[in-house]
């Protein structure tokens, strides 16, 4: 068994923050793709719905992969040990 290290803790903390920006990326995509009907007076190319669905399955797919890796190495690593990191700093 590997011991979580402080770089491996703050880049997984770290994801953590990047998972909400992805989250927020994926609402924002729906709500400009829900929002379509508001422009109807413009030329919106034929190839938005099908560029808009793509984006919104990608983005999801990589937050669902991200929270899998973050799944995965708790299952492989353990959680933190918050008392054998610190003992690395003194």
């Amino acid at each position: 068994m590997e011991y979580p290290d402080t770089v491996m803790r703050n880049i997984e903390y770290t994801m953590y923050f990047i998972c909400l920006v992805y989250l927020f990326q994926i609402i924002e995509t729906l709500i400009t793709a829900v929002s379509l009907g508001q422009f109807h007076d413009r030329i919106i190319p034929s190839a938005f719905i099908p560029m808009a669905t793509l984006m919104i399955c990608l983005k999801v797919l990589l937050l669902l992969l991200t929270i899998f890796l973050f799944v995965k190495r708790k299952l492989l690593v353990g959680k933190y040990n918050h008392d054998y990191l610190n003992k690395d700093l003194e």
